[in-house]
């Protein structure tokens, strides 16, 4: 029988599992193949050993020691009484271990290696707490039983008190911490996230965030990724969702979904906000007209500066950027532009048409990615007009649209590299 005088007051899962439970005359009665916990509090509170292949548990109250040693019983081997698994208990072991967590200090996705647990002597009665986790490597190998070895390994805990049961039976663990912890994170960072982990715990972490911040997090994500938490997800949430998003964001979004998931996606859209995406996803994909977006400032050429920028406040929540001013006709056609700049160092009452520029560099609707390419870095621009065969101003495509569709991979490497070079052409044209 193992050595179970000493009594430490902390230890590891790891130490414990597989170890004899003995009785009191020091009959081995099985094995501790698993905890059983409930939430009452911060820590989880251990209730139960499982020591065999039935669904049968040990009480703890029935136990006088527990440590890395293994366990030691009240009662002997014939008068052991035990007791199925209740609603509000998990087993530590099987849904803990290896589960996957969001540790946001680091914004990284990481993995439950091992389990501290935690004695506490109470009144004479043995209690056990899961008081933190391990998430490093030394947790790894010491389940691995390479204990030595794992010393040269800071230990990475991370403390039970940031988590909380998912739900009542599986307990999987949230998706941490608390809503405004995560609304502070950029959906960059929350993307990286979401591509962490598994296919269900990233449908739990976004529907932790408000429709905006959802829409903006998927908008961030990869296309793959995007497609499939939103063919998972019932098409009334993934409206809502999408509906949040850019025009041009919804209808990449969509077109990356199935015929009939898209479809119905869009039947329960505003018609007239439905309909906006559509005619995005009509265009050709790698055109202008698929990467452009309808939201832009366009103003008549009557305006002056000052009325410009009044306009400007009112139109500058619904624009995908304002550092252009596109001036245009009474039939919408493109006759100008203006930049930001020009607009706040013009006199006030300066019309419109004599601080534009009437040659303005645009694209059209059918011009393809590698026109889009070449207009965005040659002219140094931020954003790019794009007319319809009838010179009417239909959209924009902004220069951090260029670079999504080239990361993506959406377009060949020979458009990534051509890019390269012409960023460093313009780079030491300005030295």
């Amino acid at each position: 029988m193992a050595d179970t005088t000493y009594e430490p007051r902390e230890w590891y899962l790891s130490e414990l599992l597989g170890k004899k439970i003995y009785d009191p005359e020091g009959r081995t009665v099985g094995r501790v193949r698993d905890l059983v916990a409930r939430w009452v509090q911060a820590y989880p509170e251990v209730t139960a050993l499982k020591h065999a292949r039935s669904t049968e548990i040990i009480p703890l109250a029935a136990v006088s020691r527990l440590g890395p040693y293994g366990a030691v019983l009240r009662e002997c081997k014939e008068g052991l009484r035990t007791r199925p698994v209740a609603d509000q208990e998990i087993f530590v072991r099987r849904w803990l271990l290896d589960k996957q967590i969001v540790d946001l200090r680091g914004v990284k996705v990481v993995r439950v290696n091992d389990i501290k647990l935690r004695l506490v002597r109470s009144n004479g009665h043995l209690e056990v707490l899961v008081a933190a986790v391990d998430v490093g490597p030394r947790g790894l190998l010491r389940r691995l039983g390479l204990g030595r070895l794992s010393r040269v390994f800071a230990e990475q805990l991370l403390d039970w008190q940031h988590f909380k049961p998912l739900e009542t039976r599986t307990a999987a663990l949230q998706l941490v911490v608390p809503k405004e912890e995560l609304a502070r994170l950029h959906p960059a960072d929350l993307a990286d996230l979401l591509e962490g982990l598994r296919a269900g715990e990233r449908a739990l972490l976004l529907r932790q965030l408000d429709r905006e911040r959802a829409a903006e997090t998927l908008a961030e994500v990869e296309p793959k990724t995007r497609a499939q938490l939103l063919e998972a997800m019932a098409s009334s949430e993934a409206s809502a969702i999408v509906g949040a998003m850019a025009p041009d964001e919804a209808a990449d979004a969509l077109s990356d979904l199935a015929r009939e998931k898209s479809a119905e996606i869009l039947r329960l859209m505003p018609p007239g906000q439905a309909r906006e995406v559509e005619s995005l996803m009509a265009y050709p994909e790698g055109t202008a007209g698929a990467l452009m977006t309808p939201e832009f400032v366009a103003l008549p050429a009557s305006l002056t500066a000052q009325e410009v920028i009044e306009r400007l406040r009112e139109l500058a929540p619904s624009a995908e950027t304002i550092y252009y001013v596109y001036v245009v006709d009474d039939a919408g056609r493109l006759v100008g532009v203006l930049s930001l700049r020009e607009l706040i160092v013009a006199p006030p009452d300066t019309p419109v048409t004599d601080i534009m520029r009437r040659r303005v560099v645009a694209l059209r609707v059918t011009d393809g990615f590698e026109q889009v390419l070449e207009a965005t870095a040659k002219y140094d621009l931020l954003a790019v007009p794009v007319v319809d065969p009838d010179g009417k101003l239909v959209g924009i495509v902004t220069v951090d649209d260029v670079l999504d569709t080239l990361l993506t991979g959406r377009q060949s490497r020979k458009y990534l590299e051509k890019f390269s070079r012409l960023l460093i052409l313009r780079a030491l044209k300005r030295r």
